[in-house]
């Protein structure tokens, strides 16, 4: 049987949304990265993908281009995220 989720359970995924997309740096991705690699972590990729956005809006395009490659390496069973990192990887390399 199913249960609903609680408010707290919506309040909490859109501030990891906030801090994911608005606040996160390029230390705090390494950081998140070093610490769950090898954990189950749902957001993980996204984390990823989102440093490697940083590096870019920053110029260091080496890096954020390194780091694309790396989500699409590690996390090619998920689709959607792989393909985004493809996507960026591919208007990188234009």
């Amino acid at each position: 049987m199913a249960y609903p989720k609680p408010g707290e359970y919506y309040l909490a995924d859109r501030k990891i949304d906030e801090i994911i997309d608005e606040k996160m740096t390029v230390e705090m991705g390494a950081e998140a990265f070093k610490q769950y690699f090898r954990q189950d972590n749902f957001y993980l990729g996204r984390i990823l993908l989102r440093t490697g956005d940083i590096y870019l809006e920053s110029g260091n395009v080496e890096k954020a281009m390194d780091t694309y490659k790396m989500v699409e390496e590690i996390f090619i069973l998920d689709e959607e995220l792989a393909s985004q990192a493809k996507k960026k990887i591919q208007e990188l390399c234009k």
